[in-house]
């Protein structure tokens, strides 16, 4: 990819090395991405996974604002299908979306961008692959992760460039 701070222009570890997780492993797919994580039962995730990202030491604590408004909105159909929302101005600017007991899996779009108290803005893409299920093991509900424990992803500020972070939010009813 050639997209300046791209989600996908940071490095990937492909020659079978230890996940950041202390298990599993990193291989490169059979098209040839990087970065494809193996459970610990080698069953294949995705390519970009975040547990095969090569990390340097950790510099810093960011704490990031967002001025969009989050929005949960759950199916009482008995699926266990929820969306979530991240509006700003009348308009979804990123989502989340869990498709239920079914396929146990959540799909994602759109980018969330924030600030850490300067003027520096920190944009989240959602089509990462720690937060949007393409293929392979499926990544389960990460509305609820997101809410509870975290989900490590990628945010990428124009000087900074990208960081591996943890995004946990806190959504009121």
């Amino acid at each position: 990819m050639s997209a300046p701070h791209s989600s996908h222009c940071i490095a990937y570890w492909g020659d079978g090395h230890l996940g950041n997780n202390h298990k599993g492993q990193c291989v490169s797919s059979s098209q040839g991405y990087p970065g494809l994580w193996l459970n610990p039962q080698l069953r294949p995730t995705s390519p970009y996974h975040t547990n095969c990202l090569k990390l340097g030491t950790t510099s810093f604590t960011l704490a990031l604002h967002f001025s969009a408004n989050a929005t949960v909105y759950s199916a009482n159909d008995g699926s266990g299908e929820r969306v979530l929302n991240f509006g700003a101005g009348g308009t979804t600017v990123a989502q989340l979306i869990y498709h239920g007991t079914a396929g146990d899996y959540t799909t994602g779009a759109g980018t969330l961008s924030g600030t850490d108290g300067s003027p520096a803005v920190w944009t989240i893409d959602f089509s990462q692959t720690a937060l949007n299920y393409t293929s392979g093991l499926t990544n389960g509900d990460l509305i609820d992760a997101l809410t509870t424990s975290g989900v490590q992803l990628v945010a990428c500020q124009g000087s900074a460039g990208c960081s591996l972070i943890t995004l946990k939010l806190t959504v009121a009813p």
